[in-house]
């Protein structure tokens, strides 16, 4: 934690006894030491969702161990990427996807890149086994006719194609809204990685609330854990609509001291 909110509801009506792990700042990063000897199960988004925060391939190893599952939402993976030592590009740097351990279970989504939040399409990968023990107890048509096929042009060479070219678009996009964050004070958290960026600001319900008026939604993160009212989720946006929100939230916060 924080980290998005739906796996741990979803446990919790199974009875399942949950145990919240904080990432603290300022790196915001998991410690697999704070996870208790006896967990079986470990949940952990990444990139993780709304810190942005991309967890090194080396800390979420760290999390594994005789007897135990690791779990990783990596809806938003294909859209990081970096440039290593020589200057080359290396997409999704710190994805677990291609491993197949039996105790490793990597979730992956295409709603989220290809903007098909409506059809709930997404899909996971494990080892063969582990793969036949989560078909054994799923509910019969789990995935219907239409996100089936959604899937399918998603992960075709020209969807591929796309989620490149979106990730490259986002990382550029995340350095220069990052920079107009910066050049106007505002509080980042983390280092972000994924495609929205969360900040701190003070009384950030009542700047919500000043930035709809404006025309701008952005995202409370009161819910979650380890966060509180005091911070915003934004979505990475182009130039100039980024400098437009930077501008309206600017003056929320100035008007929010002087009120």
């Amino acid at each position: 934690m924080p980290s998005f909110t739906e796996p741990a509801r979803v446990l919790a009506a199974a009875g399942v006894r949950i145990t919240d792990v904080v990432c603290r700042a300022p790196h915001w990063r998991i410690d697999a030491a704070l996870v208790p000897d006896d967990a079986d199960l470990v949940v952990l988004g990444n990139p993780t969702n709304p810190t942005s925060v991309l967890h090194p391939r080396a800390d979420v190893d760290a999390l594994r161990r005789p007897g135990r599952i690791v779990v990783v939402d990596e809806a938003f993976a294909d859209l990081t990427c970096a440039v290593d030592a020589a200057g080359d590009l290396i997409m999704e740097p710190e994805s677990v996807a291609a491993e197949r351990d039996p105790d490793l279970i990597v979730i992956r989504s295409v709603t989220k890149t290809f903007g098909l939040a409506g059809l709930r399409a997404g899909y996971l990968f494990a080892a063969p086994d582990v793969i036949a023990r989560l078909t054994r107890i799923r509910r019969h048509w789990a995935v219907g006719s239409p996100a089936t096929a959604a899937i399918g042009a998603c992960l075709d060479r020209q969807g591929l194609a796309y989620a490149r070219s979106e990730a490259l678009a986002v990382r550029a996009q995340r350095a220069a809204m990052v920079r107009r964050l910066d050049a106007a004070g505002i509080d980042i958290v983390g280092h972000p990685a994924a495609p929205f960026v969360t900040i701190a600001v003070p009384n950030a319900l009542a700047v919500k609330e000043r930035l709809r008026h404006k025309g701008f939604a952005v995202r409370s993160c009161a819910n979650f854990t380890g966060l509180g009212a005091d911070y915003l989720r934004l979505a990475v946006r182009d130039d100039d609509s980024v400098a437009a929100l930077v501008g309206a939230l600017r003056e929320s916060v100035d008007s929010e001291r002087q009120w």
